[in-house]
């Protein structure tokens, strides 16, 4: 997985939780304290999981909280400060959601070993759609 995962979710629980739950997520997890997760860098998707799953117990959340809030924090707070150049291409969210796959595959040409998600559509009306991920990791 992609240490920009990992990094936003750091930033999520620094900013609801403080440094020391980020601290206790990474002890409960089997990391070093202090470990530093690089944006461009690789974590095996069994210690990412391992940091993820971690994170529900250490600061008092259900998963469907933590999956909650990581999806407002990464589009509220980091993608749109970290990719904010593709968020400016689009005219509405629609149209930005609707180009997932195609920025995906443009952010990751040149990306190693990136394995990005792939969306597909249903019920695409005007104003309405439903998105569908897809994870070769199974997410």
């Amino acid at each position: 997985m992609k240490g920009t995962i990992i990094t936003c979710v750091q930033g999520m629980v620094e900013k609801k939780h403080g440094a020391a739950a980020w601290a206790k997520v990474l002890e409960a997890a089997g990391f070093p304290k202090g470990s530093v997760f690089v944006p461009g860098g690789d974590l095996p998707d069994d210690k990412a999981m391992k940091i993820l799953t971690s994170v529900g117990p250490s600061t008092g959340m259900s998963m469907d909280q933590v999956m909650e809030t990581f999806g407002d924090y990464w589009a509220n707070d980091y993608a749109s400060k970290m990719y904010a150049p593709y968020f400016s291409q689009a005219k509405t969210a629609m149209e930005f959601l609707l180009g997932m796959d195609s920025l995906h595959q443009r952010v990751t040409k040149s990306t190693a070993n990136a394995h990005p998600p792939q969306f597909s559509y249903e019920s695409v009306t005007e104003k309405s759609f439903v998105m569908v991920y897809h994870s070769a990791r199974g997410l």
